[in-house]
């Protein structure tokens, strides 16, 4: 790897650290980080958490706490033995937070390079940008902004959710790992990366795995001319297997007993929380994954085989189904479902924003011009970015449990 590759990385990195990590010390105090924190507290002192199926989170925060420097702190100055008695679960979340968006912000980054074959560093800058655009899209709100830029809209990155985050970059981890190995040949090291994976991303969120796994079964039956070289193994035992035994685990958590919450049949009931009607449910919808939508309609007839569109799309669309029909009755309002289309809709943007970077790269390298569908994606993806900045600020200045 070159120098300025690696420089540019390092800055990279370090953008990516303030940015998002001025956003996560903002939020220690709002939206379901206070409760988060709660609970890593607890599972401090008692080494388990009482019907809290997901864990990651409040695991990782211990950890990050156990190897806080707080011996030669507390010696070196009173001041800071008091900093640390209060603040030492809120550091800890605010260090897990920052990395979390570091390796998720390098591995998106990685990927883009991978697809782009970007052997040389003339477009590295443009990679980076478009890693930040992942990061940072929002619904296009605009039609309903400042009352409403979150709430029934279906956005990949919003901030109020610890979990959520955390669940992100073994998401991708996860959905690269079953992109890459869904026609390939059985590899060890592939299956013990995707173990790893779907735990991780499991325990930390199980929104995306219960979707995924029907989305594969979808596409298995999209793909069945070529059965024989599905990787079969890979799909039944380390991810599925895997799957199964976690999520098995965290229903019994969840839903059993007499004090477990119970799913329920409730159509469109929590999405009608905070939104007045369906049409407005489906108009938000759109205005959420809208250059999703124009990529895969304009290049349709080249990007239908392609696994990882085929793998987005239904996820997405399973994701949605769930969302849309089932719900959980004491936390009828909580929205829990409707986490999985969110996290869908972060995958969708990763695939799309990928293949229309490619399509620019090859007409800038052929000092082509670019087509009048390409002008309006492109600006529509730039709607996005500018919504996602906008409510990364919102955020920011917001003193509210959540921004709206």
């Amino acid at each position: 790897m070159s120098k300025k590759r690696v420089l540019f990385i390092v800055i990279f990195g370090f953008l990516i650290m303030v940015l998002f990590g001025v956003v996560m010390a903002h939020e220690l105090k709002h939206g379901d980080f206070p409760a988060h924190i709660a609970w890593a507290k607890e599972y401090s002192e008692n080494g388990y958490l009482y019907k809290i199926p997901h864990t990651l989170f409040a695991k990782l925060v211990v950890i990050v706490r156990a190897l806080l420097p707080a011996n030669i702190a507390v010696w070196v100055s009173p001041f800071a033995k008091q900093v640390f008695d209060l603040k030492s679960f809120e550091l800890s979340t605010l260090i897990v937070m920052t990395l979390t968006y570091l390796s998720l912000g390098l591995l998106v980054l990685r990927r883009l390079i991978k697809n782009w074959e970007l052997e040389d560093n003339r477009f590295i800058v443009f990679a980076g940008a478009a890693a930040f655009a992942i990061l940072t899209v929002g619904p296009i709100f605009l039609f309903t902004f400042p009352d409403r830029m979150f709430l029934g809209y279906v956005t990949g990155n919003r901030f109020d959710s610890p979990t959520y985050i955390v669940a992100k970059p073994f998401v991708m981890l996860m959905f690269f790992g079953v992109v890459d190995n869904f026609f390939a040949q059985w590899n060890w090291k592939q299956a013990f990366i995707i173990i790893f994976a779907v735990m991780c991303a499991t325990l930390a969120k199980p929104s995306f795995t219960i979707t995924i796994i029907p989305a594969i079964g979808l596409a298995v039956l999209l793909n069945l001319k070529k059965y024989k070289n599905i990787n079969w193994g890979y799909f039944f035992i380390p991810m599925g297997l895997t799957s199964a035994i976690i999520l098995i685990s965290q229903f019994i958590i969840n839903y059993s007993g007499d004090r477990g919450d119970r799913i329920i049949i409730a159509p469109f009931q929590s999405i009608l929380f905070y939104v007045p009607n369906l049409i407005l449910v489906i108009i938000f919808i759109v205005l959420s994954i809208l250059f999703p939508l124009l990529i895969t309609i304009i290049n349709w007839k080249k990007i239908k085989q392609d696994i990882a569109f085929q793998l987005a799309w239904l996820n997405f669309f399973v994701a949605l189904t769930y969302a849309m029909i089932f719900a959980e009755e004491i936390n009828l309002g909580v929205n829990n479902f409707w986490n999985g289309p969110m996290i869908g809709a972060f995958v969708l943007f990763f695939v799309t924003v990928s293949y229309w970077g490619k399509d620019i790269l090859t007409i800038v390298k052929n000092k082509e011009k670019l087509s009048t569908s390409q002008i309006v994606s492109s600006g529509v993806l730039g709607i996005h970015v500018a919504c996602g900045i906008i409510y990364y600020v919102a955020t920011l200045i917001s003193t509210s449990v959540m921004v709206n």
